[in-house]
């Protein structure tokens, strides 16, 4: 009888200790899966939080080394008009080439403040500058005068741009620095008075050929046209 008791004694031992531990393995288990599941959200917040400032830096260097190009090119434009001025006739083109050398210096330093490297296309941007402004500066008047408006178009569209593509990433409000460099230069004046503006897509569309724009506009919109494709180059290279 007393060995059967201890028998029944050590069963119902067994059951308690059975009964007692499977809440606690439980427990256990569910606060290793939670402590898996707050370590994998928190390292997708970290992930999704570092994949998104990587794309706002990306950026804001590609918007620095594109602003950078384009003030080489325009600087070099109007330095060329300057100097190649037949006798000095165009008082007006001294005041704009100061006046981007102003724009540039504050290009040269958002780069610099953002380490951002600088654009492969900026030499070409600054050769392509020196010859169009040696050209437009010996050019008859309205000749000249469309060219660098359409170089004015140029530039404004592609500042607009920029601020456009900071705005919708979000990015605007964390750099404002930047987005006021950029709104600078967008709303710098860089064309004289009555320089044309050069034809945009819908008015090219309705003509039959670059001929019916007469010289000035076909001028215009080749300019145009050109300096748009190597702004848009100085953002990949």
């Amino acid at each position: 009888m007393a060995f059967l008791a201890r028998i029944q004694y050590a069963s119902l031992q067994s059951s308690v200790g059975i009964a007692w531990h499977i809440p606690l393995v439980q427990g256990l288990s569910s606060y290793c899966s939670w402590t898996r599941n707050n370590h994998t959200d928190q390292s997708s917040e970290s992930t999704s939080s570092s994949s998104s400032e990587e794309t706002g830096r990306k950026l804001i260097n590609r918007v620095a080394r594109q602003a950078l190009a384009a003030e080489v090119g325009a600087s070099a434009f109007f330095r060329a008009q300057a100097k190649f001025n037949p006798g000095g006739s165009r008082i007006d083109l001294q005041y704009f080439k100061e006046q981007e050398e102003v724009q540039l210096q504050g290009a040269q330093r958002l780069l610099i403040r953002q380490r951002a490297r600088p654009s492969l296309m900026q030499g070409v941007l600054g050769a392509a500058g020196m010859v169009l402004g040696a050209v437009s500066a010996v050019a008859p008047r309205r000749v000249s005068l469309a060219v660098t408006g359409a170089l004015q178009d140029a530039m404004t569209d592609h500042f607009t741009e920029q601020l456009r593509e900071l705005q919708e990433s979000g990015v605007s409000a964390q750099v404002p620095e930047v987005r006021e460099v950029i709104r600078n230069l967008r709303d710098v004046e860089r064309a004289p008075e009555g320089a044309p503006a050069a034809p945009d897509l819908l008015e090219y569309s309705r003509m039959k050929s670059l001929s019916d724009l007469g010289v000035e506009g076909a001028v215009g919109a080749v300019v145009k046209a050109g300096a748009s494709a190597l702004l848009g180059l100085s953002s990949k290279l």
